[in-house]
This record gives structure tokens, sequence and C-alpha cells, in this order.
């Protein structure tokens, strides 16, 4: 789960990490004299050594442990003490008690590190920090629910904290190494991107960050090498979405993007390019939008020799409905005059009319890829492990006007047979 710092105590420590050698495999010495600070948490001790003996010997998921009793005197301790303890193990997930039946495995423990101290802490060798720099926004929270199952999946323990500015970021990492995070991963508004700071951040920070963008100087601290970089982001959604427009036998293809045109952009574009060079006869139509709210009817009015044939990729969902409202406002009818997809699937693309067909932003695959290189960096490993690069997922709704050019069936073979796409599930 992804958790906001607290002071750490028995009850929210999550468990996950990496085995450690330094793991004692005997309940350490403790003195029985009554009163002595030690004495108060002797069941803490036992936590740790009924972890060891699990790990060590070998204990599978469901197995059941040794009986209360059998453990107090293999541990040399209280009966009600064990008991204590098992119960925290349960708590935490570690065991499994089951009514008349006894305790039982509920999970792997080679990953963890017991500390014997004055509070009962299972530390995690595989604890990750996920700073977020400004803030929250509609391209983070999707990602952050991915990272949350990814890392449920992979047994890594989060820590979410948030920056308001790029002087903040560095005293958030700073402390999050203090809290054992051994490495973070960075989600930062990319439109925002102030390279500088983020140099400046990468420079200061105590512990390695991980980022999703592909930034000069730092390409280690990306979560994919810089030869495969944003290819499923760029270059295969763009060449799906050309290619779906072009199979529809639309006579003009525009591209819509922001104004900055820079990193993805700039490649979504080349590729854009690309297969309307590689037609020989479709026209390059490709437009740039900003705050200037009239830009829109200045648009329209450059594609009217197009309307009605005239299908339009957006770099993203928000360009895609600004440009919905726009041309029902200068009298198009879509999808008839005018065939719109987006990309990212935000979720209020359901609710423009018509509903806006979109690229799913494989949310799960990049969350997965961040931590894993997270882990890479934290144990000094340099190359990126191998990964498989996830396929479009076109989420079909009205706007592209694909279901007035062919029937369900052939549309979706189309997408899914000749296209190598997918379909979103639920649409």
């Amino acid at each position: 789960m992804l958790y906001h710092p607290v002071k750490p105590n028995k009850y929210n420590m999550e468990v996950a990490g990496i085995m450690s050698s330094k793991f004692k495999t005997v309940l350490p010495e403790f003195s029985s004299v009554p009163g002595r600070e030690e004495d108060r948490f002797v069941y803490e001790r036992v936590v740790n050594s009924i972890i060891s003996l699990i790990r060590d010997e070998k204990y599978e998921i469901g197995r059941k442990l040794p009986p209360i009793r059998d453990l107090a005197e293999q541990f040399d301790c209280n009966f009600h003490t064990v008991r204590k303890a098992v119960q925290l193990l349960c708590n935490d997930g570690i065991l499994e008690k089951r009514s008349r039946l006894g305790n039982f495995v509920r999970r792997n423990t080679s990953h963890l590190v017991g500390k014997p101290q004055a509070k009962v802490q299972i530390v995690s060798m595989r604890k990750i920090g996920i700073l977020l720099c400004p803030g929250p926004t509609e391209f983070s929270t999707p990602l952050l629910m991915e990272l949350e199952r990814a890392a449920t999946a992979m047994e890594i323990q989060l820590e979410l904290q948030s920056a308001a500015n790029w002087d903040k970021a560095v005293e958030v990492v700073e402390d999050m190494k203090k809290t054992g995070c051994r490495a973070a991963v960075l989600t930062a508004d990319r439109n925002n991107l102030n390279v500088k700071e983020v140099h400046r951040l990468f420079d200061r920070s105590p512990i390695p960050l991980v980022v999703g963008d592909l930034i000069a100087g730092y390409e280690r601290f990306c979560y994919e090498p810089p030869e495969i970089y944003g290819r499923w982001y760029s270059r295969n959604s763009m060449l799906f979405q050309c290619g779906y427009f072009y199979e529809l036998g639309y006579k003009a293809i525009a591209y819509l993007r922001r104004s900055a045109f820079s990193g993805s952009s700039k490649d979504k574009y080349g590729y854009y390019r690309e297969f309307m060079e590689a037609t020989d006869h479709l026209p390059i139509l490709d437009q740039f939008v900003d705050d200037d709210s009239g830009r829109f009817s200045r648009i329209l009015k450059e594609w009217e020799p197009f309307r009605g044939n005239l299908a339009v990729i957006c770099e993203d969902d928000v360009e895609a409905m600004r440009l919905v409202i726009a041309a029902s406002k200068n009298g198009w009818t879509l999808p008839e005059e005018m065939a719109v997809m987006g990309f990212n699937n935000f979720a209020f693309g359901r609710y423009v009319d018509p509903p806006l067909t979109t690229i799913q932003f494989p949310y799960d695959y990049l969350a997965k890829r961040l931590l894993v290189r997270a882990l890479e960096l934290s144990s000094g490993q340099t190359e990126w492990s191998a990964a498989e690069l996830p396929a479009p997922e076109v989420v079909l709704r009205e706007s592209c006007g694909g279901r007035r050019r062919l029937p369900e069936d052939r549309l979706r073979n189309l997408v899914t047979e000749r296209l190598k796409a997918k379909i979103f599930p639920g649409e």
C-alpha cells in the first residue's frame, strides 16, 4: 500500500524486502531479572526468532507452525510471550491463525530483516519512496494506484510524500533516507519539468531516484534504457492510431499537439510524419494548440476542405476534448464530419459528446518498471532488466467513427488482428 510517513510502531510497519545475512537465527540471550527494560519486549525478540525459524527451516506457505507451547520451550520463554508474538505476526500477514487448527505460514519470509530493539520493527530492505512534485495530477493519480498494486505484488513497502517545490523536494528525499527508503520514484508533471532543478535534485539526493523521463546526463535513472525509451508511448501508439484511421478509409489524418514541441511530443510528430510520408497521397496536417480559445476556430477553418472525411489524432485527451467542444460550437457534427482520438484515457473523456475514443496509458507497465529500476539501483545494479513492451490498448467509443464505417466484429478484428493492438475491456 501507499503510506504517508508516520512514526513507526508495531501496528503500522509493513513487511517487504530482501534477506539479510545479519538476521539472528537464534533467540538472543536476555536477562530474566524482573523489571529490566529488555524483559518488557521479550516478545519482540520472539517475533524475530519465529521469522528466522520459518526462513531457516524453509517453511513453505501453508505449512503449520509448531504449537505455541513447543515454541515457548524452544525459545525458553513464557507461553503468553510466544502467543503475543504470534498474534503480531498474524496482524502483519506473515502468519494465519486457523480456528482449532493452529498457526500457518501465510507469507514468504526469506526477504525479511528482523531487528531486536525497544520497539517492534520488521525492517524492509525493499522500501521505496514515492515523491510527488509539486503534487498529484490527472496523470499521477492513476499511476499511484498502479504503483500500489505493483508494490503489493512485489512485496515492496512504499512511502508517499509530496513537495511543493524543488527546494522542498531535496529535504523530502533526505527524510526518505532517514526512514529507510533505499530509492525513490519521482513523479513530476512533465509539462512543467524544470530540467535544471531536476539535475540539482539528482546531484543532492542521498538515494537513487527513478523517473519516467529520459534526462540527458542522468539516463541511468530512467525506468527504461535509452534505446527503447518511450517506444510503446510514442511510436507504437502513433503508428496504431494512424493505421486505424487509414484502414477505415479516411482521406485526411491530422495531428493536434500542444504548443510545447519537445520530448515525447516531438517524437510523436516524427512518427506521424513517417506514416504520412509512407502513404504518398495523404496530406500532412499538423497543428498545435495553446491557451488561445480562438485558435481552435482558426484550425477548424483550415481543415474545412477535408470536412466529412477527416480524422484527428490528439496528443492527449485534454486536447481531444477541447477539440470536440470547439467543433460542436463551430457547427461540426462528430464523428460524421470529423473523427477524433485522444491518448491517456482520462476518466472524464467518456462524458463528452460523443464519448472520446482514446488510448489507454499503460500505467501498470510503467509502475512495475519504475519499481524494478528502483530496486536495481538500490542494489548497485546498473543494467536494466529485460521487459516486454506492451501493445497499444484502445478504448473504443463513438468519437472515432469506427462503428459507422465497419460492423463491430470487423472493427474488433481490425484492431486486434491486423493492427496487433488490444481493446480496453468494458467499452
